[in-house]
């Protein structure tokens, strides 16, 4: 049976990377010779396609949350928030309470709402005890959906689906290693790629001219910001949109200030009905609370300094955006595009949102692949402007050399092999994330050492990315933040299972506390943790994932056969 497991999981992840790769390369062959009126039905067709597809590895290891958990901490936070929100309540105004006010502002309404309600349709439709069906569910809908939608929102404004360059640049921005990834789990950041895109198409619908379209960016860019704070970064394209308007307008000032005024007056009023919480006292104290909170983590670190700058930001955007040439090579595009009077303004707007963006999570966060992928995105697909509109000689001449456009297409084709290569690892690990993974194997170790315990109450601290399962009698709790012995005895848990990877984490010469005095209580804990010596505790097992310990009183009543006293 494992071994028919083990080969049907290479096989579903070879027909998934073969499928995609099939499509990158047949299709663009294909739109090459197809007239514009069909370019749209086929962009529809490979969405759905890479939606489908998708289904595949969204099915995979998630059985239930502790599973979630132990492979992605951050969807196992998030789903015992939408189980709360739908929980009800006594009255109507209790169950909208619970669903509107729910307490934990990370990420705003639009993301926790949206799921909430998913997971209340499961539940009118008798599936919500399916717990891998419900987490299939809000992958699809909550990341890939919005992902998707917010490539063909890129593509439209770089061609608007007149050539076959629409269908090269939507399959490009599909198999960048970052698109692929996010797609794999749920989080906020599908619906911050289609709420960004929808400001900047019409922010370049409006074409500076400040009129309707202008208002909807507004609406879109109070929601986004809603769904997570980075909306504030359009403050440069939309003051580069009241400037070229004042440009054309010779100097209507009064004009400019009122759209000005009223863009931040809708941008405000559609923030603060998308998180309704904020209508709440409570929710408002719990909000700005959280901000504080995040702002630091942000900016220093959970627990221990994360380092920041380009030196660290180099290597994920290597892994899942390609070279730092290449990630130049599309900014220079951009420039390109602004250089012509065609792309000027789309590409003047695409700059506009990139560079306070990028300069903050690259030089002022510790970052991460998700963070850069709302401004990656529209920076990639000004590749587009390498692209001729039809394969002539008419349509080569113009702002580019010739062999400097063919030699850019081939590395950019290049490039996008390379990014095939990289997400086919991205599927293979996600078919075989149950394969031999070391936290299960330590739990079903524990399990048979810990046997004798079952069925009776025990207090459990387990590490994020360690499986714990839910088990009768047994209460479980983890911890984001570093542990000390205060919180441990505090708790007065009877059974630690730590992980050893963030032990030496913590433990390591270079790791620096935010707070270092209270980081000497740490490392004091997690030193005597590393020797097998926690003050209260005894070591019963350990292996090259995590140490398990029980506590000294527990030892001596049920483990005679142990060295329990200290």
């Amino acid at each position: 049976m494992a071994l028919s497991a083990h080969f049907a999981f290479i096989l579903n992840a070879k027909i998934l990377q073969s499928a995609i790769s099939h499509i990158f390369v047949s299709t663009i062959i294909f739109s090459m010779v197809t007239k514009n009126r069909l370019i749209l039905p086929i962009l529809l067709g490979i969405a759905l396609l890479l939606f489908c597809l998708a289904i595949l590895p969204n099915r995979q290891a998630s059985e239930n949350l502790a599973m979630v958990t132990m492979l992605q901490p951050d969807e196992g936070v998030v789903i015992p928030v939408m189980q709360r929100m739908i929980s009800g309540g006594a009255t109507l105004k209790q169950t909208l309470a619970h669903f509107i006010v729910y307490e934990y502002y990370y990420y705003g309404l639009p993301f926790f709402g949206l799921g909430a309600l998913l997971m209340l349709a499961l539940r009118g439709l008798g599936l919500e005890g399916n717990f891998a069906l419900s987490m299939l569910v809000l992958r699809q809908t909550v990341s890939v959906l919005p992902t998707l939608a917010g490539l063909l929102v890129l593509t439209y404004i770089q061609d608007q689906f007149k050539t076959w360059r629409s269908i090269a640049i939507f399959l490009f921005l599909a198999i960048i290693p970052a698109t692929m990834r996010n797609a794999f789990w749920l989080h906020p950041d599908g619906l911050v790629i289609f709420f960004s895109a929808m400001v900047l198409y019409f922010l370049w619908k409006d074409n500076a001219q400040l009129g309707k379209h202008f208002y909807w960016a507004a609406a879109f860019c109070g929601t986004l910001t809603a769904t997570k704070l980075v909306g504030l970064y359009f403050f440069l394209a939309v003051l580069l949109c009241l400037a070229l308007y004042l440009s054309k307008r010779q100097g209507n000032w009064k004009q400019a200030a009122k759209a000005g005024a009223l863009f931040i007056g809708l941008m405000l009023l559609c923030f603060l009905f998308s998180n309704a919480f904020l209508f709440s006292e409570y929710g408002r104290i719990q909000y700005l609370y959280t901000l504080q909170g995040q702002a630091s983590w942000l900016a220093n670190g959970y627990g221990v300094v994360y380092p920041k700058g380009l030196a660290s930001a180099l290597p994920v955007l290597e892994q899942d955006y390609g070279s730092a040439g290449f990630v130049l090579l599309a900014l220079a595009l951009t420039l390109f595009g602004i250089w012509q009077q065609r792309s000027r303004f789309n590409s003047a707007l695409i700059l506009a949102w990139v560079l306070p963006f990028s300069i903050s999570v690259i030089f002022f966060t510790h970052f991460k692949y998700q963070y850069w992928l709302p401004v990656g995105l529209p920076l990639y697909s000004s590749f587009a402007l390498l692209l001729p509109e039809k394969f002539e000689s008419s349509t080569l001449k113009p702002g580019m050399p010739v062999v400097v456009r063919i030699g850019l297409i081939l590395l950019v084709l290049v490039q996008s092999f390379m990014f095939l290569r990289t997400d086919e690892t991205i599927i293979k690990n996600r078919f075989g994330a149950l394969e031999g993974n070391p936290a299960m194997a330590f739990y079903n170790e524990s399990m048979h050492r810990l046997d004798r315990l079952q069925g009776t109450p025990q207090n459990v601290y387990f590490d994020y990315r360690l499986y714990l399962p839910t088990k009768e009698s047994w209460s479980a709790a983890t911890n984001y933040d570093l542990l000390d012995y205060a919180y441990i005895h505090e708790n007065k848990f009877t059974i630690l299972m730590l992980s050893a990877q963030r032990i030496a984490d913590y433990l390591s010469p270079a790791a620096v506390g935010v707070d270092p005095q209270k980081f000497i209580e740490n490392q004091r804990f997690y030193g005597d943790a590393k020797v097998g010596k926690l003050t209260g505790y005894h070591l019963l097992y350990s292996d090259q994932t995590a140490l398990l310990f029980i506590s000294q009183e527990v030892c001596l009543a049920q483990f005679p056969e142990e060295l329990c006293s200290q």
